[in-house]
């Protein structure tokens, strides 16, 4: 249950926002009551359904651009570019929707754990772990190196030292070469 929860966890903020969206077409196909009245949609309300569908079909199919697709959506709606529900705050000439504001704090709530992660390298793994083995890692790359460079002249060893093409690691066993041959000599 828990990882199918952080496996669509995603979708809540949206979820809301298609809720708000219902709500909206259910508001305009009913009369108000005190007033007698219909509420009219405007494509500001259409644009904001197919913002939030678009968003549902980039969260299954492309995963990666989800987050940006979902960005826009709020944005719009938090400056009325597209309007999920009626009520908005303004002040002076900049009028905005407070509901995308909320649906964006929530969806930064649902990922806070991310930010409370420990960092982690490609392979997963914390940075803690590797620092333990990563000097015995580090001196053993090193020595590779050195076994490579030891028929290398000391003109190429510090040609290798001074180029920028090769890693710290090469330029470390080969300045480790030079200063071997030197303390022979």
């Amino acid at each position: 249950m828990k990882s199918i929860f952080h496996k669509y966890k995603g979708l809540l903020p949206l979820i809301v926002l298609l809720g708000f969206c219902i709500n909206n077409v259910a508001i305009a196909r009913l009369p108000l009551i005190a007033e007698n009245t219909y509420v009219v949609l405007n494509y500001k309300h259409y644009l904001a359904i197919i913002f939030v569908i678009a968003s549902l079909i980039t969260f299954f199919t492309y995963r990666k651009l989800y987050k940006y697709f979902l960005l826009t959506t709020l944005v719009s709606g938090t400056f009325e570019l597209i309007n999920f529900v009626p009520n908005r705050a303004s002040f002076s000439n900049i009028s905005f929707h407070i509901t995308p504001v909320l649906v964006g704090l929530f969806t930064m709530l649902l990922y806070l754990e991310r930010f409370k992660r420990k960092p982690t390298d490609s392979s997963g793994q914390e940075f803690e772990k590797i620092d333990v083995n990563h000097e015995a890692i580090l001196k053993s790359e090193i020595e590779n190196f050195k076994l490579k460079f030891k028929n290398h002249s000391a003109e190429t060893l510090t040609e290798i030292c001074s180029d920028k093409r090769y890693s710290l690691v090469a330029k470390e066993a080969a300045k480790q070469v030079l200063e071997e041959r030197q303390t022979k000599n």
